[in-house]
């Protein structure tokens, strides 16, 4: 309506509804312990337990228990699930929670500009060379075959942080058809090829009669962003005996 561009990053992996990210089958498995009646939920806890050596005593446990869990703990996740009643292939046939590869196709004709977020949605810094050259090239060569766009923008899960900017130099060099990298750092300067973005779904700077916490979000990232470059400037002046 108002013709603002817009850039949709696709975890390639999630395209066709072929599989589930761990946090959505870990908000199912939440979801169905609410509707479950009391001696239900029990009987979970105490299969959990029985089955993994926890100690889980009531359902504040078992919540604080399934929100920590990492991707490297999808099996134990899937067995949740499956204690609960949960089909999660039957959810992601009826649901089609993720695009599809015909409705990126049509994003694209429409104007907007379709990025990669790796194929799976895991932090680089977790993972080998290998596996983070994988990650990026191959969601970068998934949205190329789908869109057939020359040079396509890179979007990181959670953050860049940790993952190693000369193995991203060399990656760049050796794949010209990746296009800018954005990262999570606010307003934070990095590489010339390394684009900071905001988070707008910051829940802690809702404000109550605001319809958006973007302006909150503005705010905070141009006070980070004013802190870090007085933190600079002490440091240096502590280097060059200023004080």
């Amino acid at each position: 309506k108002y013709g603002i561009p817009c850039t949709f990053f696709i975890t390639s992996g999630w395209v066709d509804n072929q599989r589930m990210f761990y946090r959505n089958k870990v908000s199912l498995c939440l979801e169905r312990f609410t509707e479950i009646a009391r001696d239900g939920a029990r009987m979970v806890i105490t299969s959990l337990n029985n089955a993994l050596n926890l100690k889980l005593a009531d359902d504040k446990d078992f919540r604080r228990w399934i929100m920590e869990l990492q991707p490297k703990d999808e099996p134990v996740i899937d067995m949740a699930a499956k204690m609960l009643g949960l089909d999660v292939k039957e959810y992601l046939t009826r649901r089609k929670p993720y695009l599809t590869r015909e409705q990126i196709v049509d994003l694209h004709k429409d104007g907007f500009t379709i990025g990669a977020h790796t194929q799976t949605h895991t932090k680089l810094a977790l993972l080998t060379p290998e596996q983070v050259e994988d990650e990026i090239v191959g969601s970068v060569r998934f949205v190329q075959e789908l869109t057939g766009t020359e040079c396509v923008p890179f979007s990181f899960p959670f953050s860049a942080t940790g993952t190693d900017r000369g193995l991203l130099g060399a990656l760049r060099k050796r794949h010209t058809f990746l296009g800018l990298f954005y990262d999570t750092m606010d307003l934070r300067k990095d590489l010339n090829f390394m684009v900071n973005r905001i988070w707008a779904e910051k829940s802690a700077y809702r404000q109550a009669g605001r319809a958006t916490n973007l302006p909150a979000l503005l705010h905070a990232a141009y006070r980070a962003e004013a802190y870090n470059a007085m933190r600079s400037m002490a440091r240096l002046d502590k280097q060059s005996g200023a004080y």
